[in-house]
């Protein structure tokens, strides 16, 4: 399928396709398959593919449909950052903003947010046509770039190709810019401007995100637009938009006994609102944050701050402050959404009752993880606000918050249609014994906040349980068996030892107040210091790599005194003083700041290195029995491939003509020397030789394999190939954007 470049089509309904239907020996297999090559994915963008029963056959019917997709009848106003830069735009914000509206605080805002949405909608047309003008100024430019050719000093020409060479430069930035936004990519921060992949994002990103069907669990299929809306509210209705029927109270004595907030600490959160306290509020906002039911994004208010900051009313206050005062009632082992508390803390203390799992004889014990149905939605408000109580928040901050989760209503976006409005009731966005006592102490918390178990992302794990005990305690719980590894909060864990990879991110999240210290010192050093405690067999591996460590503390001593002194430890300096100091290699500035792809200039780092899997390097590990080029009769190796090779001089010849270096290529050896020197000092020609440096190597490369694995291609592709990287990647670099 590979060589091919075919590709198995995504299905929905059963996953297998075939049986034999047999009472014993049953057989599920999935013989059938639909495969199809990247072109014809791309021009069926919208078709399905579903299995349906096989009736009285073996085999399940495969059933193809191209859905035409759902396009929003009429489209909703969306705010582009972009348009911040329109000559107008300030002012005219300003003037419709300052016309007065009569009503409560929050009907004042929105009304002139809706007021602002023709004005901004006029703003935005030619933004949105981007491509358009695009292609006009292209052609204009086309147009007067040959005109020019005809009358090569006329002043006027000259400058008139300047303004319309700029002019294309500024669409093209504000096309990147929309394109950014709607597509969301990280890429994009680069400078990419390859817009057909932007376009390409955002029609398969549409496509993923359009509901073509529903699935009940009654089995029917719902593929109408009403029925699948009527299908989500009823879903979602019964998580949110219903109260529940049951409710038993918060254990007062319980609340009572932990930590409650102080006096200084309450009068801290009713304190009066500030402008500057709205403004840092606001900043903490992402300016690609989606936007709400209103269009507008967070660039909006942050850019218009100073003209909209008496109107508007910013909710991420009462977060900003409950954070602030929330690590003083909530333990140490919550950390989760707690300013000041690591996540990483508690991966590395999961680590401590795993060790044992694994091993045959020992202790019996279990772990259960327990998942629970769409918590954030489902917390019921009585409760919420009687926990809230019990912790000491002053009434009013309490109001405030109930006011906030109280008075939310949703309205689901379902293919670009927006649903009726669903009105929320609740929400804010080792033995059998053992087991039993723990699950009626969850069952408590679960019959007072009103969430629900989720029994299909649970599980339960097993350390030297007997069978007869783990099955009785998996009919009690009706939970799964999980197996090590598991993942916990996207770290792996296990009994085992992880690369350096997976634990070197926890190491340096180590807080000197955090549980799992605490651990450490009352399970494994009782009372003793780091260098005379002793490393046992029954630590886990993540606590004996670090106490193997402690002999090259003295090699830092000085540095390890000081972060002591101070209270502040770093692992930054810890790693910079332990690293073994080698001398700069003479190529680093060939490899540093390199405008190439990434891929170009690793390969460019290996040639350097040459550690380039060459035909006389495989030949060595017994992997090849021939080394000869396959251009030539000669050896393959880095210094005949690069550049001494006929073929390949040719290309990398082309290539220094083509950015205008009068240079006859050698082989790489001293073609390196010659790229040392040339590279040094700085400009734009500098930056262009180490661009098509990394791209002619990359290029070379990738022609040598496709010649040897018997894809045909010829040496001029191979030169056209490089120099539109080299233009491409120009043309993201701002140094070289305007010389290529």
């Amino acid at each position: 399928m590979g060589e091919r470049n075919l590709f198995e089509m995504d299905s929905t309904g059963d996953y297998y396709t075939w049986s034999n239907k047999h009472v014993e020996g049953t057989i599920y297999s999935r013989i059938d398959r639909v495969l199809d090559n990247v072109e014809w994915f791309q021009n069926n963008i919208n078709t399905s593919l579903q299995v349906l029963p096989p009736s009285v056959s073996d085999h399940g019917l495969l059933f193809l449909q191209n859905q035409e997709p759902q396009y929003p009848k009429k489209p909703r106003f969306k705010y582009l950052n972009c348009v911040t830069d329109v000559e107008g735009y300030e002012q005219k914000v300003i003037n419709n903003w300052n016309e007065p509206i009569v009503g409560r605080p929050m009907y004042v805002l929105w009304q002139k947010l809706r007021r602002l949405h023709p004005i901004l909608k006029k703003l935005n047309k030619p933004l949105v046509l981007a491509d358009q003008n695009i292609k006009k100024a292209g052609d204009n430019m086309d147009k007067t770039q040959k005109d020019l050719v005809n009358d090569r000093l006329n002043i006027s020409k000259i400058n008139e190709v300047k303004r319309l060479t700029e002019e294309l430069v500024k669409w093209q930035e504000i096309d990147e810019k929309v394109m950014n936004q709607r597509a969301k990519i990280e890429w994009l921060k680069k400078w990419d401007g390859n817009n057909s992949f932007f376009y390409a994002t955002i029609k398969g990103k549409y496509h993923s995100k359009n509901i073509k069907s529903l699935h009940k669990d009654n089995g029917d299929i719902i593929t109408s637009i009403h029925g699948i809306e009527d299908e989500i509210l009823h879903f979602y209705g019964g998580l949110m938009g219903k109260k529940a029927d049951i409710l038993t109270y918060i254990d007062v004595g319980a609340m009572r006994n932990g930590s409650q907030l102080s006096r200084v600490q309450r009068e801290g959160l009713i304190r009066l609102v500030t402008e500057t306290e709205k403004h840092n509020a606001l900043k903490g906002i992402n300016d690609l944050k989606a936007p709400g039911l209103d269009g507008y994004g967070a660039h909006f208010f942050k850019h218009s701050w100073s003209i909209i900051k008496t109107d508007l009313i910013v909710p991420l206050i009462l977060t900003a402050r409950l954070g602030q005062v929330i690590g003083s009632i909530v333990q140490y082992n919550q950390a989760a959404f707690i300013p000041g508390q690591q996540i990483h803390n508690h991966i590395l203390l999961a680590f401590e009752p795993l060790k044992g799992y694994t091993r045959k004889g020992g202790t019996p014990c279990c772990m259960i993880m327990i998942d629970l149905q769409k918590a954030c939605d489902m917390v019921d408000w009585t409760a919420l606000e009687c926990i809230t109580q019990e912790v000491g928040l002053p009434h009013q901050f309490i109001k405030w918050i109930m006011l906030t989760v109280s008075t939310v209503s949703y309205r689901f976006n379902i293919n670009g249609e927006l649903s009726k409005t669903l009105k929320a009731k609740r929400g804010i966005r080792g033995d059998l014994r053992s087991v039993k006592l723990l699950l009626q102490a969850f069952n408590s918390f679960i019959m007072s906040t009103s969430m629900k178990i989720n029994p299909s992302k649970c599980r339960i794990y097993f350390g030297s349980v007997d069978a007869g005990t783990k099955e009785a305690i998996l009919q009690h719980t009706k939970f799964s068996e999980g197996t090590l590894p598991f993942k916990y909060f996207g770290t792996p864990l296990t009994c085992k030892k992880l690369s350096i990879s997976h634990y070197l991110v926890l190491v340096e999240k180590i807080q000197a107040d955090s549980l799992w210290v605490k651990w450490v010192h009352t399970y494994y050093f009782k009372g003793r210091n780091l260098m005379e405690a002793k490393i046992n067999n029954g630590s886990t591996w993540i606590f004996k790599k670090i106490m193997q460590q402690r002999e090259s503390i003295s090699t830092i001593q000085n540095s390890w005194d000081q972060m002591c002194n101070n209270g502040k430890f770093q692992m930054k300096i810890v790693y910079k003083k332990m690293r073994v100091m080698e001398p700069k290699v003479p190529w680093y500035r060939l490899i540093y700041k390199n405008a190439g792809r990434p891929h170009a200039v690793l390969t460019l780092w290996m040639v350097c290195h040459r550690k380039l899997a060459t035909k006389d390097r495989l030949r060595k590990f017994d992997m090849l029995a021939d080394s000869t080029c396959a251009f030539c009769s000669k050896e393959e190796n880095i210094d005949h491939l690069l550049f001494d090779c006929d073929t390949m001089k040719e290309i990398w010849n082309h290539v220094l003509h083509w950015i205008h270096r009068h240079h006859q290529p050698k082989p790489w050896k001293e073609e390196l020397e010659w790229l040392i020197q040339q590279i040094k000092g700085k400009g734009w020609n500098v930056e262009l030789l180490k661009l098509a440096a990394a791209e002619a190597v990359y290029g070379a490369w990738r022609f040598r394999n496709d010649t040897c694995f018997g894809n045909h291609c010829d040496r001029i592709k191979i030169r056209n190939y490089i120099i539109d990287n080299i233009v491409y990647r120009g043309w993201c670099n701002r140094k070289l954007r305007p010389h290529s």
